[in-house]
């Protein structure tokens, strides 16, 4: 991860993350989008890298704005690993894994997994 990019979101966010009533039950989500900052960081959680998880996953996603789920989950982190741990539970009742895979995963989950290390 480049650690100045990163930095340089956190500092200088101007409000791509957004909450919006009535869109993906309220969540946070990439402003223009209906992706959820919980469905970025969950599959970051899970081993995708920004480098793979845009080509893979999000191709209409701009790093910048990925580094804005990631400065958000800094500053958000017990929401953000509420809806992880939601998300894990229904997966685990429904035996799927939308939080591990992008094939599978619902830009409007409730995904994000424990704990990461930025």
């Amino acid at each position: 991860m480049d650690t100045d990019e990163y930095e340089l979101a956190k500092r200088f966010r101007t409000g791509p993350i957004r909450s919006p009533a009535g869109v993906c039950a309220g969540r946070t989500i990439i402003d223009g989008t209906r992706i959820g900052v919980h469905d970025v960081i969950g599959l970051l959680q899970n081993g995708e890298t920004i480098d793979t998880l845009i080509p893979r996953c999000f191709p209409d996603l701009k790093r910048s704005q990925v580094y804005e789920c990631l400065a958000y989950y800094e500053d958000h982190r017990p929401e953000i690993d509420r809806l992880v741990a939601e998300q894990m539970a229904e997966d685990s009742r429904s035996g799927s894994s939308s939080i591990t895979t992008c094939r599978t995963i619902s830009h409007c989950s409730k995904a994000t997994l424990g704990k990461m290390s930025i």
